[in-house]
């Protein structure tokens, strides 16, 4: 995705299988803002595909005509709850980028960890998950979003659990201390550099074992 009035925005996803339960999505909602969608299908396979197929659909309509990350994550919820599988909860990052305020709105359904590194501080920080994955429940409510502000050079990251979680020979998870150190290693390059840089190195730490779950980052940057 091409820098948007002073961020620089990319979004990566690879598939486990031939169909898969990850997505992620940018829609553009208002002039000057856009709505940041990842979401991760509990499972594999062609149920989970069809669980994404629902809520890629749900958060289209629901930013469309609402907007607001906690109403998006309340109206999606009460859609996938009415026909979900039994064991196809969802998690998921709704966010509202104000490109000209320079400020990011959020609501972690359940998805995490999420991370916010600030160029000032030269840190990465943990941002909140709001509530339980969705379609666990049908009366979970998001009352308070989340917010994180810009400056030049901070940044959001954003990935799906396949990421932490593979294996290697020995058994032994990459770990979100490694892609925390992989991340900033790679904090002073372009959104696109950062996701390559963690599929880099996550593929070294594999080293052949085959991948068992989908995954999926995005990265939000401002760049001036």
């Amino acid at each position: 995705m091409p820098t948007i009035t002073g961020f620089d925005i990319a979004g990566w996803n690879q598939q486990a299988e031939a169909t898969g339960g990850d997505f992620f999505e940018f829609q553009e909602v208002s002039r000057g803002c856009l709505a940041v969608t990842v979401a991760d299908v509990c499972g594999r396979g062609a149920g989970a595909a069809a669980v994404a197929d629902e809520c890629r659909a749900a958060v289209h309509e629901a930013f469309e005509s609402i907007g607001e990350p906690a109403r998006v994550a309340e109206r999606v919820n009460r859609r996938l709850f009415a026909g979900r599988p039994p064991e196809r909860f969802v998690t998921a990052f709704f966010g509202l980028l104000d490109l000209n305020a320079h400020q990011l709105n959020y609501i972690s359904a359940g998805h995490g960890p999420t991370w916010f590194y600030s160029s000032a501080l030269n840190s990465l920080r943990e941002l909140e998950v709001h509530g339980y994955p969705l379609a666990l429940m049908i009366e979970e409510s998001f009352d308070v979003a989340g917010m994180t502000q810009f400056a030049p050079g901070d940044f959001v990251a954003i990935v799906t659990d396949g990421f932490f979680e593979w294996l290697d020979l020995q058994g032994e998870c990459f770990g979100t201390q490694r892609l925390c150190a992989q991340i900033l290693r790679d904090r002073d390059r372009s959104a696109a550099e950062i996701i390559s840089g963690l599929r880099t190195a996550l593929l070294s730490f594999a080293n052949g074992v085959p991948q068992r779950d989908d995954l999926t980052a995005v990265v939000i940057k401002r760049v001036s």
